[in-house]
């Protein structure tokens, strides 16, 4: 009975998250992307987790529910599962105008620096998705760029296998059912 309730439950949230959650708009995305970037880093940096990315997300869909937001911007659970879908379609908007440039890595890792590129900045996935960066060393400065200087973060998107879009779509199922 168990196992037909959870298969359920993940096919009603799939067919929710697919057909029914729009994206947000890029202003807001970029705006909630900086407290989903400043989680992870918490969490993977300065506790030193090695699963940063997933308690990350955790917390991001944690903050809208117990309005712990502090001083970041104050966002609902639907936004957060918005941002879920926005972060996936950044990711598939990248994959043709970095092919040429990034080179030496298999599907798996070109997906996974794909996954992770939006935390570089808004501004890196624009030169990106413009096509302004035409070398593989133009492409690690503007993400180290991008992440303020950060090497630690900058390494995470570059050579991490990191499964960000994953962890909130999984952080969003998990917390889907609180908005029923």
């Amino acid at each position: 009975m168990f196992r037909q309730a959870e298969q359920d439950y993940l096919a009603a949230f799939r067919s929710y998250f697919e057909h029914e959650v729009g994206t947000l708009p890029d202003d807001r995305f970029w705006e909630l992307q900086a407290v989903l970037r400043e989680e992870v880093s918490t969490f993977r940096f300065t506790y030193g987790r090695t699963n940063g990315i997933e308690q990350g997300a955790q917390e991001f869909f944690r903050k809208p529910l117990a309005g712990d937001f502090g001083n970041r911007p104050r966002y609902t659970s639907a936004e957060a599962t918005c941002f879920a879908k926005t972060w996936r379609m950044c990711r598939n908007r990248l994959y043709q105008p970095l092919f040429d440039v990034v080179t030496d890595r298999g599907d798996d890792a070109y997906g996974d620096l794909l996954d992770a590129l939006p935390f570089a900045g808004r501004d890196v996935m624009a030169r990106c998705l413009d096509r302004e960066i035409g070398s593989e060393r133009q492409f690690e400065a503007a993400v180290l760029a991008g992440c303020g200087g950060h090497q630690q973060l900058a390494d995470l998107i570059l050579h991490g296998e990191n499964y960000v879009g994953m962890a909130l779509y999984d952080a969003a199922q998990r917390y889907f059912a609180v908005d029923l």
